[in-house]
């Protein structure tokens, strides 16, 4: 979690330097750390999926409840069933925890905010996409 955060807070960090803003890594990492507050919510769905369960044997995609497979996205795919197990509601409320706070730091537009807060995450499922399609 803190390399992903550092590698958000990285990016962030250089985009706003190559656009002149006085925003510096320290700030970004901050952010990136105070939007993770979401998941502690997943936390506490990990916990009660432990205790409801009754041999308390499950799978890393069965712990989370919050994710998009465990709420009932469902594809014969394999590799769309492995993103619909990655992607979290608490993962997508944190991403938008982010992007308002480059709204606001940077007084953007919410088309350029989304854009640049989800350009890596785009990319990576533009990525495996190819991939789980071919």
């Amino acid at each position: 979690i803190l390399g992903l955060n550092t590698l958000q807070a990285g990016y962030l960090s250089l985009v706003s330097a190559l656009r002149g803003e006085s925003i510096k890594f320290g700030h970004w990492f901050s952010l990136q750390c105070w939007s993770g507050i979401p998941m502690l919510l997943s936390v506490v769905g990990m916990f009660a999926t432990i205790l409801l369960s009754p041999n308390g044997q499950l799978s890393a995609y069965d712990l989370d409840p919050f994710t998009l497979r465990n709420l009932g996205f469902v594809t014969d795919n394999q590799s769309v069933q492995g993103l619909l197990a990655s992607v979290s509601l608490s993962m997508l409320w944190g991403t938008g925890l982010v992007i308002g706070g480059y709204k606001n730091w940077l007084a953007a537009g919410w088309a350029r905010s989304i854009l640049t807060v989800t350009a890596p995450y785009l990319l990576f499922l533009g990525i495996w996409s190819i991939f789980a399609f071919s």
